[in-house]
């Protein structure tokens, strides 16, 4: 077992759960596969930019990180994905629909909170008129050793990485130096534009124009309005270890 470093300083991102859960739920879960997917869902389908109130349940069959926590569960991860779904589903913790799209059907889960059930209400009124979009590898949600990635990068700063992004931004962090991408970002967040757009406007400009003429523009123009929230650049804080900020 690798021993966890500890939660480092600064802002850091945050998934809401509700007090009933604790209060409520938690004393009734017997099932630790249970409890991993339930967190799991609720971590996906947190409130923020781009994020749906509801994830499908081929989604979660093919994410490495619910994957990885149900290795050991007897009959294999995605044996344990559909039974801790039911048992979640019994319990009243999540709900679960069958979404008829243009093309095809399929099952989806959400947290049952408000948000969950308005998601999978409008999800289903929308879905028959939508070919169902693809299903995409979500990224490991944990950072990388040495340099953050292009995906921790996004969550720390934008919100959850949804499949419609996830394809984009494994593009970049093909196309573009690590160290580009880091600085792109802290770019964005210091002038307060936290979206991908942004950052990627950033990253093509410097691949166009060339990334020294840049900086030397931004020098000779003297701070701009992001000044004081780019020396109080913290919310990453360099996760991965390289260093405090």
């Amino acid at each position: 077992m690798n021993l966890f470093a500890g939660f480092p300083d600064g802002a850091l991102a945050a998934t809401p759960i509700p007090h009933l859960f604790f209060a409520e739920l938690l004393p009734q879960i017997d099932s630790l596969a249970e409890l991993k997917l339930t967190l799991h869902v609720f971590w996906r389908t947190a409130p923020g930019p781009r994020s749906a109130a509801w994830v499908a349940v081929d989604q979660l069959k093919r994410d490495p990180t619910l994957l990885d926590a149900l290795a050991q569960e007897p009959g294999g991860a995605e044996a344990a994905v559909d039974n801790a779904i039911a048992r979640a589903v019994g319990r009243g913790t999540l709900v679960r629909a069958t979404i008829q799209y243009e093309d095809l059907a399929r099952d989806v889960v959400a947290p049952n909170t408000a948000r969950g059930r308005r998601g999978l209400a409008t999800l289903r009124d929308r879905a028959l008129t939508q070919p169902a979009p693809a299903i995409v590898v979500v990224p490991d949600g944990r950072p990388a050793a040495g340099r953050p990635d292009i995906f921790a990068l996004y969550e720390q700063n934008v919100g959850l990485v949804q499949p419609l992004i996830a394809d984009e931004l494994r593009a970049a962090a093909e196309l573009y130096p690590p160290a580009w991408i880091e600085d792109a970002f802290r770019q964005a967040v210091a002038y307060n534009r936290r979206n991908w757009r942004y950052v990627k406007r950033i990253l093509e400009r410097w691949a166009t124009e060339g990334r020294d003429r840049d900086a030397a523009a931004r020098s000779s123009a003297g701070p701009g309005p992001g000044a004081k929230a780019k020396r109080e650049w913290t919310s990453f804080s360099w996760r991965s270890g390289v260093s405090d900020v």
